[in-house]
């Protein structure tokens, strides 16, 4: 896992034989997903950072619904949900299992005390990706929980 802190937003990102993961954690310490790809060599849209391509907005990652937190919006979807529009990035860390490279991001909200740990799993050189969402209650009331995304 790369990091790199050229402007006020963090990039962190991962790169195999077969794909490219970009996190962009805002000044604020929001995470959002901002590449999943199949990786190129191409060096003109994927290889230096921010500078030299558009930085998109990004894809939370992980969005968690809570009972009297809803959505920040009045769609149907489960998207932009209040609890996890305060999760910050906290940590991330990087491991090899076998022929997985396992990529975790750790996530708070300070208000609540959930903690989420988002993890993206790497076939090596494979291009295949699995992704998974684990959450914790480390506050001192109870959360009651009404959807968590799985990726």
């Amino acid at each position: 896992m790369r990091t790199s802190s050229t402007s006020p937003e963090c990039e962190i990102t991962f790169r195999d034989e077969g794909l490219e993961i970009c996190v962009s954690v805002s000044d604020d310490g929001l995470a959002r997903l901002v590449r999943l790809a199949a990786h190129t060599d191409d060096t003109s849209s994927a290889a230096s950072g921010v500078a030299g391509r558009q930085t998109l907005p990004g894809l939370p990652l992980v969005d968690v619904v809570t009972a009297g937190n809803g959505r920040a919006w009045s769609g149907g979807r489960y998207i932009e949900s209040v609890t996890g529009g305060r999760l910050r990035y906290a940590a991330g860390e990087q491991r090899t299992r076998g022929r997985w490279q396992e990529l975790t991001f750790r996530l708070e909200d300070p208000d609540s005390g959930l903690r989420a740990a988002v993890v993206y799993c790497v076939l090596k050189g494979g291009g295949a990706l699995r992704a998974s969402a684990r959450l914790e209650n480390a506050g001192s009331t109870p959360v009651t929980l009404e959807s968590v995304t799985s990726f």
